[in-house]
């Protein structure tokens, strides 16, 4: 099985403004969808805890993963960030291929 591993990473909000959501993208395909507790959102810097740190993919395909996020005074989600693309092993090995920027593509016999 291939995976993408999202290591952790900070989303920082405008001084003042709450966090509202934070979504990761694939290619454009929603694969993580993080929305704040509206009574009591996370104001500054936001570290979300580790729900999944891999990601299904497909061995060989190539993804570009792109991080979105809104806060207080933004009227819709905004892309903050992206990488480079990326290419995940064309075969299961035990390892991983670390691209930077916090993420890396993982290919693991399970």
């Amino acid at each position: 099985r291939c995976r993408v591993r999202v290591a952790p990473f900070v989303v920082r909000t405008d001084p003042g403004q709450p966090l509202r959501r934070i979504q990761l993208r694939f290619n454009s395909a929603l694969a993580y969808d993080f929305a704040t507790d509206l009574s009591n959102p996370p104001v500054g810097s936001h570290s979300p805890s580790a729900v999944a740190l891999d990601f299904a993919a497909r061995c060989g395909a190539t993804y570009s993963v792109s991080l979105w996020a809104q806060d207080g005074d933004d009227p819709a989600l905004a892309l903050i960030g992206q990488t480079a693309t990326l290419t995940c092993p064309a075969t299961p090995r035990n390892d991983a291929i670390v691209f930077g920027d916090g993420f890396e593509a993982v290919a693991r016999l399970d």
